[in-house]
């Protein structure tokens, strides 16, 4: 996850960096910059069109210490928050963003986690123990792993036999009823053998 925050008061930056610092639990990278970032904090309305220009699909939140009027209307959509009250917006725009995107939210040692689906490589459970596999880390879970995909609700994951889910994503090679992703190996099952070439021909016409 990227960040990006432009402002021109240094003080803001630094806060506004301080309360992501203390909210966020999972990897992200903070740019002064109007990088290509997922998430854009800027104090100006005319920066609006330069991050849409990078990012089409950018969260943006204009930082601001007054309301902004009407005529700001030609700049939607963006999120607009107070300068005197970041400790306590910042929190509810990060809950809006998050949901606003394909992530997996959950409980883990006692913080409020959410990851990205497109980077979970894969699920797996083992006597009663369920690990997400992801590009960053593996959380271990103790919920079945039936409930873990629900929860998920993305078609991109899907299962492979009684164990295992994969991200769809990340097969590199299928060999009869072994599917790779890159140097791991899974087996599939005739259980779920139909199913599993369901969700590839859908992928397939999504793409």
């Amino acid at each position: 996850m990227i960040i990006s925050i432009v402002h021109s008061n240094s003080h803001i930056t630094e806060t506004i960096t301080n309360i992501l610092d203390y909210h966020l639990h999972h990897p992200y990278t903070i740019s002064n910059t109007l990088i290509p970032a997922d998430l854009c904090f800027t104090d100006t309305l005319e920066d609006i069109p330069r991050i849409r220009n990078i990012n089409k699909k950018a969260f943006i939140v204009i930082v601001t210490n007054h309301p902004l009027g009407p005529e700001t209307v030609i700049y939607q959509p963006f999120y607009y928050i107070f300068e005197n009250s970041l400790e306590k917006d910042i929190p509810f725009i990060l809950c809006t963003f998050f949901h606003s995107r394909d992530y997996y939210h959950f409980k883990y040692n006692y913080q409020d986690i959410s990851i990205p689906i497109n980077h979970i490589i894969y699920i797996h459970t083992h006597e009663h123990l369920t690990t997400i596999y992801t590009k960053e880390k593996n959380y271990h879970l103790y919920k079945p792993l039936k409930v873990i995909l629900k929860e998920i609700g993305s078609k991109q994951i899907v299962q492979i036999n009684k164990n295992t889910c994969v991200n769809t994503r990340y097969i590199t090679k299928i060999n009869q009823l072994d599917i790779y992703l890159n140097l791991e190996i899974f087996k599939l099952s005739y259980k779920y053998k139909n199913k599993f070439y369901e969700a590839l021909k859908k992928k397939s016409e999504d793409f």
